[in-house]
């Protein structure tokens, strides 16, 4: 009705009639039309009250539109009420004549929605509405493009503002900037929306505009923030170099690469793929490796096979599977080498029996824990789950005979790296000796001799001097020479001169334990890796655990409930909580998360 009787208003106003003059036959007609229907006013309701309470949840709904004559726009309110039911009413509408001057309709359209955006913001100041409650609609999708482009122009020169505050100054007033400018080889210059943009050197090329002149952003707004994480999605997680080369389509961000480098740190996603296990400076060799002993005192264990050996000689004989039980001497790098017909406890208290027999006591053995004591090997893991072998049972049992038995962290291969290393050499000459399947008895022998071989193996340097053509061995130790060597000359009747035979004797053992002390220990001084001191995990922090087989996107998080500091107070041990299982695992196994916990 408003809009109605202003549109004839401005059509007299136009035809520029005076107050006396009398108006041509089509506008009477339509003063008549308008007046008739005044009389319909009475039959108008507006509620005013608009079923609304505490629990009601409120939503403003504004609409506008425009034709080449008006524009307009209302505002209705959406009440859901707390048993479910949904309704809707006007609140308010604005209408506006459209200028005597011709304009385009898309320039209308913006128009309506100025109208719109003023009267929602009305409306929403006297009822108390947050914005996020507010939802202005239009059918013009060119409306929606101008309002997002003019919002951006916004969005940009905001932060420009903040920190490029002087430069533009100096560029409206100058048209150049400080010297000192950190903008100064950019050679900025302001467009025509007032935006920054790069002036640079490649104005003739015939890159697109957005190319040439970049917008220039700071490094320290929020909308900077926002962009920088726009690009690293649009890249699918990208790297540093397809995020830069992606961001300098469109913008020249000073100290882009600080912020995408940082930017790709905190991302949980990219550090989850790009984790890597932290390191702690490589610890002191316990006292066992390093100090003087009896072969085999302290000893580790571990398993390898399965192995194929014949249940008997002749045609047709089946074969069965057996395992290899290696003990290692830790002070002299000896081994033992026992071959056991399967993996349950009274074939391992068998074979562990007939190792003490000949080797003397052991007073500790070291292991690996649970599955991991037999390695990664399936079939090995096969064998080992269906015997049950119980560790605890095994453990009290060798306890009773004055064994007490160490378990090494989970998946810390790092803490049992003398007998990982032995079960690797075995390997390598098994696989070089057997070409046809071997009975119980001579598979044995085979061992004895691998044994042999390794425990023939110099454990210090070999050095020209041909005064010492003997180099140190774990044989020395266990039968005072290399159990391999070759023949020399007899010495029975060989004179000792002052010394008798039995001092003659202890003379050598002094003598290979001073080598032991002067040649091979020597060697045990430097660190191969992991020689900087790091920073250690903080009890909450959240970490990534590495598990072998599997790929980073399915390794678990865990959280550090307690640290297990060594004797030089760096932690390289640690219990580690995930789900709801509590484990110890080595630091090698555990990746940093960039998830603050003190700010959760």
């Amino acid at each position: 009705m408003d809009s109605t009787d202003h549109y004839f208003n401005k059509d007299i106003w136009l035809a520029k009639s005076n107050w006396d003059d009398e108006v041509d036959s089509s506008t009477k007609q339509e003063w008549l039309t308008l007046r008739a229907d005044f009389q319909n006013v009475k039959d108008l309701r507006i509620d005013r009250w608009l079923e609304t309470d505490k629990k009601s949840k409120i939503q403003l709904h504004g609409f506008s539109d425009a034709s080449m004559n008006a524009y307009a726009a209302a505002v209705y309110i959406r009440v859901e009420n707390s048993d479910g039911s949904i309704k809707t009413k006007l609140i308010a509408a604005k209408t506006r004549v459209a200028p005597v001057k011709t304009i385009s309709l898309p320039r209308l359209e913006l128009c309506g929605a100025l109208l719109l955006s003023k009267l929602m913001s009305q409306v929403a100041d006297a009822m108390r509405e947050p914005t996020s409650n507010m939802f202005a609609w239009t059918d013009s999708s060119i409306t929606v493009g101008s309002m997002f482009s003019h919002s951006i122009i916004q969005q940009m020169s905001l932060p420009e503002k903040e920190q490029f505050e002087t430069e533009i100054q100096n560029v409206k007033i100058k048209k150049t900037v400080n010297k000192k400018s950190k903008l100064k080889r950019l050679n900025p210059y302001l467009d025509e929306d007032g935006i920054l943009r790069v002036g640079g050197r490649l104005r003739h090329s015939d890159l697109q505009d957005h190319w040439k002149h970049p917008i220039i952003l700071g490094d320290k707004s929020i909308l900077t923030s926002l962009i920088v994480a726009d690009a690293h999605m649009k890249t699918l997680h990208g790297g540093v170099q397809l995020m830069l080369t992606y961001l300098q389509n469109r913008f020249w961000i000073i100290k882009a690469k600080g912020l995408v480098k940082s930017y790709i740190y905190k991302c949980l996603i990219c550090a989850r793929y790009n984790a890597i296990p932290r390191t702690q400076l490589m610890g002191d060799l316990p006292k066992e490796r390093v100090t003087r002993s009896r072969p085999f005192l302290h000893s580790g264990v571990d398993f390898a096979g399965p192995i194929n050996v014949l249940m008997s000689k002749g045609r047709g004989a089946k074969t069965t599977k057996a395992y290899i039980a290696i003990f290692v001497c830790l002070s002299t790098k000896a081994i033992h080498l026992e071959l056991a017909g399967d993996l349950t406890s009274e074939t391992f208290i068998g074979a562990f029996k007939r190792f003490v027999s000949r080797r003397g006591k052991c007073t500790h053995l070291w292991s690996d824990q649970g599955r991991n004591f037999v390695g990664a090997n399936k079939d090995l893991l096969t064998a080992w789950q269906e015997a049950n072998l119980q560790f605890n049972k095994l453990a009290e049992s060798l306890a009773l005979d004055g064994t007490q038995w160490h378990f090494i962290p989970a998946y810390s291969p790092n803490f049992g790296g003398l007998w990982e290393a032995g079960v690797k050499s075995i390997k390598y000459h098994m696989k070089r000796i057997l070409t046809t399947y071997l009975t119980f008895e001579e598979m044995t022998t085979v061992l004895c001799q691998i044994e042999a071989v390794l425990n023939s193996r110099p454990i210090s340097t070999i050095d020209d001097d041909i005064d010492n053509i003997r180099p140190l061995t774990p044989g020395n130790f266990l039968i005072g020479e290399a159990p391999i060597v070759v023949p020399g000359p007899s010495l029975e009747n060989a004179k000792i001169h002052s010394l008798t035979r039995w001092q003659h004797t202890q003379k050598l053992v002094g003598d290979f334990w001073r080598r032991w002390q002067n040649e091979y220990l020597a060697r045990l001084q430097q660190r191969p890796k992991w020689l900087k001191e790091k920073k250690d995990f903080e009890n909450g922090d959240i970490v990534l655990i590495k598990t072998d087989g599997l790929s980073p996107g399915k390794w678990s998080l865990g959280r550090i409930v307690n640290k297990h500091p060594g004797a030089d107070n760096l932690t390289r041990v640690y219990s580690v909580k995930s789900g709801d299982n509590i484990t110890k695992r080595s630091i090698t196994q555990l990746c940093a998360m960039p998830i603050d916990t003190k700010t959760e």
